[in-house]
């Protein structure tokens, strides 16, 4: 009888050997582990500069409007009624104006109208104005706020600090 022959790429053994499979899941195990954390890094980064954009904002929005009120403000009027976080001073047309903290919020009060809310989320007692020479003001605040469980949770500080020149010597 004759056998058939079979052709010599069917005799060998075609498949992985079970060496390979395990290195191939150890490579691959390590590359997922890298980019999870890399992604993971990327989704904290984004979510705690998504918290701090209103903060901030709010603060630099804050920190203008009290500048603009100085610099039309009176030296010779410049006060502190209740400490140094409060400022008190008459501007241009002689309207007396009140910077002042109540709790976590910073207010703004002029003889003419209701209190402006200017900030909250101010921290407790980090208000102070520093009366300066040559008319001079130094203002400083932090705000503080929670942030996303998302972005590792707890809260974040940042602080605000500027010297205002009062234009009007008078």
């Amino acid at each position: 009888m004759n056998r058939i022959s079979h052709p010599t790429f069917l005799k060998r053994n075609s498949g992985f050997t079970l060496m390979e499979m395990v290195l191939t899941l150890i490579i691959l195990s390590i590359l997922s582990i890298v980019g999870a954390h890399i992604l993971g890094n990327t989704y904290k980064a984004y979510f705690t500069a998504r918290d701090l954009i209103p903060l901030t904002s709010q603060g630099e929005v804050t920190m203008e409007r009290m500048l603009r009120e100085l610099q039309g403000g009176r030296c010779a009027t410049l006060t502190q009624p209740s400490g140094t976080a409060t400022l008190q001073f008459n501007n241009y047309e002689n309207n007396t104006i009140l910077f002042n903290q109540s709790s976590s919020t910073l207010y703004m009060k002029t003889n003419t109208l209701s209190p402006d809310l200017l900030a909250q989320d101010i921290l407790a007692n980090s208000l102070t104005f520093t009366l300066l020479s040559n008319c001079r003001v130094r203002i400083q605040f932090t705000l503080n706020a929670p942030l996303t469980s998302f972005s590792g949770g707890g809260t974040i500080e940042i602080p605000f600090r500027t010297t205002a020149y009062v234009r009007n010597n008078t």
